[in-house]
């Protein structure tokens, strides 16, 4: 099973339950420059972070928050939501934006929270949280490795993350054959007619009777139809509820379709 860090788990807390998801007290109360300069350091930091994974020293260039490639270009752009304290920890939310052009233009939004005792901290987690859930399959995707191949597609995982307490022996492992079981699902919502690269992010919370609420984006776009596709799956089942927390890149696979 993959490793699932506290901070993960605090984040999907939050995240459900909204607290990054919109300008809080504390961002309105600082300056409009103060905010743009945290945004420009954390989108520096996070495009070194995806750097240091994907560079060929004599192909790959970092300019500032972007990465050049031979004609492809990938640029990120963060957006503070709160920047403060909160109940006596220093809480980082922003938004993180990645603009990928290699003759398509593809964006992929991303939400992510660090928790830390100082507001460095926050940030660092923050970023390595969208690391996690994000720069780990798009890097992969980059690399073309770590891919799981299904129908026409093939697909990029980031880290699974579990707040609560999971059944034991369960098809929920964070494998391959866990990720193809939820794609499998969910293959027919996949379109790629105006995209080639689409995210898709889930959040579950899984109770005694299955899935009782959620959030699920395709292409960034919040989808009540994959939250219902998902619904179907049979969900390990216990008294106690517990959160799913799981993003994927898919990818169209040209070898396949041929």
């Amino acid at each position: 099973m993959r490793n699932i860090t506290l901070t993960t788990i605090i984040l999907i807390s939050l995240t459900l339950f909204g607290c990054g998801t919109s300008t809080s007290d504390s961002a309105k109360d600082k300056s409009h420059n103060e905010l743009i300069i945290e945004s420009v350091n954390s989108e520096k930091i996070s495009a070194k972070y995806l750097y240091d994974k994907i560079a060929n020293k004599n192909k790959t260039i970092l300019q500032d928050n972007e990465i050049l490639i031979d004609d492809t270009s990938i640029k990120i752009k963060v957006t503070v939501d709160f920047d403060g304290k909160k109940e006596g920890k220093y809480i980082y939310s922003a938004n993180f934006l990645t603009i990928y052009k290699t003759g398509h233009v593809n964006e992929i939004n991303v939400g992510s929270i660090g928790i830390g005792t100082s507001k460095d901290e926050a940030v660092e987690v923050s970023i390595h949280e969208w690391f996690a859930v994000f720069g780990i399959p798009f890097t992969n995707m980059l690399r073309d490795t770590n891919s799981i191949s299904l129908s026409n597609m093939k697909i990029f995982s980031g880290l699974m993350g579990i707040r609560g307490t999971l059944p034991e022996n369960t098809w929920m492992d964070g494998s391959d054959e866990m990720n193809k079981k939820i794609i499998s699902q969910i293959k027919n919502q996949i379109n790629f007619s105006k995209a080639t690269l689409i995210p898709i992010d889930i959040k579950l919370m899984v109770g005694p009777n299955g899935v009782t609420d959620g959030e699920c984006r395709l292409g960034n776009e919040v989808s009540i139809e994959l939250l219902d596709a998902l619904k179907k799956i049979d969900w390990p089942k216990q008294s106690d509820s517990f959160m799913f927390k799981q993003f994927y890149l898919v990818k169209q696979d040209n070898k396949a379709s041929h």
